[in-house]
């Protein structure tokens, strides 16, 4: 997973100096907060996690390396988000989309949440993609992991959104400035960068190859 987390950094804008409150909706052990403390020293993380095994584990985590002062978790089983208007700078979502009680209802509370200039970054596996590279891919995490990891990883191909889905649900939101871009397994929707919010349409760029 670390290579999949440095492809999101690289992928979020001004990542590296991020200075502000971060939300991580579906946030696991809180590998990847745990990942940036190291790296952002006055950046601050919210966790959202259906799992409350998880939850703890991350909770020792971040205690363990001295970070649980800029570490918050809370256990998520809403469509809804338990903080305030305007209260992130950036919100985020790492493989965890599909399975989301409700996109309809989550979506527009992202949306509710997120600074006025904030930025969201939601990566998912991608549904129409081949699924023989996929089952390879989650065989390789399960001999690393554990088999556990691979019945996730292959529960989570079946329940993942094609990208024409993930386009429709954000049409319907009024989304339209959102941008989805396809990659091999994964599929990123990002939010336009400030002075770049002249959006007309929803942009669907094929990166991957063959598929």
């Amino acid at each position: 997973m670390r290579e999949y987390y440095d492809d999101v950094i690289r992928r979020i804008p001004g990542l590296r100096n991020f200075e502000g409150k971060a939300l991580h909706i579906g946030c696991g052990t809180a590998a990847f907060e745990n990942l940036l403390c190291d790296r952002l020293e006055f950046a601050r993380f919210y966790g959202l996690e259906s799992s409350p095994t998880l939850l703890r584990i991350g909770e020792a985590i971040s205690s363990r390396f001295g970070y649980a002062d800029r570490i918050s978790l809370k256990t998520w089983n809403d469509d809804l988000l338990p903080y305030p208007d305007k209260e992130f700078d950036l919100v985020i979502s790492l493989s965890s989309m599909h399975q989301w009680k409700s996109p309809e209802k989550t979506l527009p509370e992202i949306t509710r949440v997120i600074k006025e200039n904030g930025t969201v970054f939601i990566s998912d596996f991608r549904r129409e993609q081949f699924f023989l590279p996929y089952y390879f891919f989650a065989r390789r995490m399960g001999s690393l992991y554990g088999r556990e990891i691979k019945r996730n990883l292959l529960a989570g191909f079946k329940a993942s959104y094609a990208t024409s889905r993930i386009k429709d649900l954000l049409d319907e939101r009024e989304l339209d400035d959102w941008e989805i871009e396809k990659n091999g397994k994964w599929f990123y929707i990002t939010t336009p960068a400030p002075q770049s919010n002249d959006s007309e349409s929803i942009k669907v760029m094929e990166t991957e190859k063959g598929g």
